[in-house]
């Protein structure tokens, strides 16, 4: 089974679903992770930009849980996916959609709840929601 989990921050697999995620990959499933925003742009950690460092950690996350990850920032700089600039805007909506159904094609969805508190966490639930309840998709949406 294919499965893709979509996550605002590069932190939020490990700490949000990431004993569910381990369980999947180590029963045999494929698994993704989007990661949709970069972590804070303009700070640093040990002389070392926040951004790489965040990237590295989640990385190393996933490979020991046997998750792939795809961080948009990396992918598509031009997006400029700064943490507390998701949103869910027409464009993101169309860019969303295409990832889910035309590239990654998942059986299954995990992503957050619509109503969580935090701004990003909502944009990617919406976001991800809209690209799944197309016409036409089939997929099973589950929200942690």
């Amino acid at each position: 089974m294919k499965v893709l989990v979509t996550t605002a921050h590069p932190d939020d697999m490990e700490t949000a679903i990431g004993g569910l995620v381990y369980k999947l990959c180590h029963a045999g499933h494929e698994v993704h992770t989007i990661v949709a925003t970069s972590g804070r742009k303009n700070k640093e950690l040990n002389g070392r930009p926040m951004i790489d460092v965040r990237e590295e950690e989640s990385r190393r996350a996933h490979a020991s849980v046997g998750a792939v990850p795809h961080f948009l920032q990396t992918m598509y700089p031009e997006l400029d996916l700064e943490t507390g600039s998701l949103s869910d805007t027409s464009q993101m909506r169309e860019f969303v959609s295409h990832l889910v159904n035309n590239v990654y094609k998942p059986d299954v969805v995990f992503t957050f709840w619509p109503v969580d508190v935090h701004p990003d966490h909502r944009a990617i639930a919406c976001l991800t929601m809209n690209a799944c309840l197309q016409k036409g998709m089939n997929r099973e949406i589950f929200c942690f």
